[in-house]
């Protein structure tokens, strides 16, 4: 894919065109949440033509033995353990295990496909049914018109559980406290900076800027941006899997190191030569180059590339971050 500076402007004013017709169709969606009425657990219920069922046990925080850190504790018999977390279309639900289940007949009863039960209930009749993990009884439902009405559901129910851990357990790990969390939002703001797809565009600077986005791991950006007199390095990865965690720095670099980036660019031609992209594919990663050099710009992607000026490009920055201290998994 290759996208000039016109073409670029008006991509970002169709997806800006786009994200606002989506928070308003999306704030318009109305929801219910069923609550035990013995213990914590919930159903809640994204209400439209094809229903969606989100069956969560909440936030629950437990001590692991065998680390400083938290888990979610299981209020699920170790059994129906699988069941924990359940967040897909449907229109039923077990009400023996939390199978959630999809049928056209709001009324007909099958045998659940997990458990072989046989208590198979259409969501509008979720209330005054026993609840499977503690035989409590669900209320009439919670509803709420909009999305935002649901997100503040959603934040007070966990920050209430969350309390009631703290509480239990006492001292909790660094991550949790109101520190932690307050670096986790800093870091977030910046994912919304960096990977933001008007940063380079919009840039007071010269910007070269490498966004890789992995399947399986983590997202990375690697960032060069320079003027007369500044010339500045920017690494942000979002950590995803297990063994990547959230990274941020910025570092200043040397003005030779510049000249090698666009040796490479002129190499092969970045701003004349038409890019032709051959391959394709669903997993593996994506390779966004995007270059604002003096009046030039051009943003180009390719899947997996193993050759060309994306590649160049992309393995000397991570040469020059050193950012291999951080990416555990490159393809």
């Amino acid at each position: 894919m290759i996208m000039r500076r016109f073409e670029k402007i008006i991509s970002l004013i169709i997806d800006e065109i786009y994200n606002i017709w989506f928070r308003i169709c999306d704030n318009n969606e109305k929801h219910v949440i069923f609550y035990c009425s013995n213990c914590k657990f919930n159903i809640s219920v994204t209400i439209r033509k094809n229903p969606y069922i989100s069956v969560c046990l909440g936030y629950y925080f437990e001590y692991d033995e065998k680390s400083d850190d938290y888990k979610e504790y299981k209020i699920l018999p170790e059994e129906k353990e699988s069941f924990s977390l359940i967040n897909q279309p449907a229109t039923h639900i077990c009400l023996n295990c939390g199978n959630t289940l999809t049928y056209k007949n709001r009324n007909k009863h099958q045998i659940c496909n997990k458990c072989n039960g046989n208590n198979i209930i259409f969501w509008k009749n979720i209330a005054g049914k026993k609840c499977f993990i503690c035989n409590g009884i669900f209320d009439e439902g919670k509803y709420l018109k909009t999305n935002d009405e649901y997100n503040k559901e959603y934040s007070n129910t966990r920050k209430s559980i969350f309390l009631e851990a703290i509480n239990k357990f006492g001292i909790i790990p660094e991550k949790y406290t109101k520190e932690g969390i307050e670096d986790r939002n800093k870091f977030l703001n910046l994912l919304d900076i960096y990977f933001d797809k008007r940063y380079t565009i919009f840039k007071n600077k010269n910007v070269i800027k490498f966004v890789c986005e992995r399947s399986f791991h983590g997202n990375f950006c690697i960032i060069v941006e320079w003027d007369k007199n500044n010339y500045e390095l920017i690494f942000c990865l979002n950590g995803l899997s297990e063994n990547e965690n959230d990274k941020y720095f910025a570092i200043n670099i040397d003005n030779n190191k510049i000249s090698i980036l666009i040796n490479i660019l002129e190499k092969h031609k970045y701003f004349k030569k038409s890019h032709k992209n051959k391959n394709f594919g669903l997993d593996g990663s994506t390779w966004t180059l995007e270059v604002k050099y003096g009046l030039l710009y051009k943003e180009i992607s390719e899947w997996s590339p193993s050759k060309g000026v994306i590649y160049d490009i992309g393995k000397y920055l991570i040469e020059l971050s050193n950012a291999n201290r951080y990416i555990k998994e490159l393809y």
